[in-house]
């Protein structure tokens, strides 16, 4: 079976092509906007891994909660692949890859400067996913083990108790694989963006309506 993964709801997306034989990818650097090389680092993969488009048998992509520009560029592409080959579609929020490590404790991911989407997880199970400011966050991580991407490391944590993970491309393939071998797929109307914020357009909408 052969496998394409985007994850475009981080800074740094990343793109992976599983084939029987091999597996290629690649994570973007942070100054790669992904409206402008998301789609040139999926064909470089697709190359690498000496597989077309048309070949795959599955789409996947984590649908958020994160980047609202990086999760519309990532679902919009994987839709319009789907538009023209119609193949099986995954969808991952962006806590799942996180669940074959962490069993309890919370992940946080980069939201802005001051604020960090979360996930509280026990038992090898989302209890809960939100928004919280950095100032508010020591309520959410009081007690617990921290988790946080290797490359989202930030600087006015270093008192909490936090392991970084550095092996993310790895999670995320062993996640999809998980949803495949278990058959759960959804159709191309279940695959929407989760988020948990509002945008900065919609925020300055209701700004201005008061």
């Amino acid at each position: 079976m052969k496998v394409l993964i985007v994850d475009s709801s981080k800074k740094r997306a990343n793109v992976q092509v599983i084939t029987e034989e091999k597996v290629a990818g690649h994570t973007l650097d942070e100054t790669e906007k992904h409206s402008e090389n998301l789609l040139y680092r999926i064909d470089e993969i697709l190359t690498r891994a000496d597989v077309e488009l048309k070949d795959i048998d599955v789409y996947a992509a984590v649908v958020g909660p994160g980047s609202f520009t990086g999760i519309r560029v990532g679902l919009s592409t994987i839709k319009a692949f789907n538009i023209v080959n119609k193949k099986k579609l995954v969808s991952l929020n962006a806590f799942e890859p996180f669940l074959s490590v962490v069993k309890s404790g919370v992940v946080l991911l980069n939201s802005t400067r001051t604020s960090f989407y979360y996930a509280i997880i026990r038992s090898g199970k989302i209890l809960e996913m939100d928004l919280v400011s950095y100032e508010n966050l020591a309520n959410i991580v009081k007690g617990k083990k921290v988790y946080m991407l290797d490359f989202e490391k930030y600087a006015e944590l270093q008192d909490c108790d936090i392991k970084y993970i550095d092996n993310y491309s790895e999670l995320l393939r062993d996640a999809v694989q998980t949803k495949i071998k278990r058959g759960e797929y959804i159709s191309d109307n279940e695959f929407e963006p989760v988020y948990l914020q509002l945008s900065q357009a919609e925020l300055q909408l209701n700004k201005k309506n008061g």
